[in-house]
């Protein structure tokens, strides 16, 4: 993580203040979001890109039989081109 913040924007950390956006590693048969401590799924931008918003999504999906399709969850960026008057 720390190379790639040398060369990439991390999307989410504006906006992590309000949810730090942990989205690994869920236990897939426990209700809720247990064991998500880990922000491991990212969106990485390099750039006249801005952020606009950002969310993390899933996790509270369960089967019929109570199991998560996966230990992760998913991270949703609304990104903006900043236009060639602006830079």
């Amino acid at each position: 993580y720390g190379f790639l913040r040398k060369i990439f924007k991390d999307s989410y950390e504006p906006f992590a203040l309000a949810d730090p956006g942990f989205t690994c590693c869920m236990d897939i048969y426990a209700p809720g979001l247990a064991g998500v401590d880990q922000r491991i799924d990212l969106v990485l931008t390099r750039g006249d890109i801005v952020p606009t918003g950002a969310t993390v999504v899933g996790g509270v999906e369960r089967s019929p039989t109570g199991i998560s399709a996966s230990d992760h969850r998913g991270v949703v960026v609304a990104l903006d081109l900043v236009p060639d008057a602006v830079r």
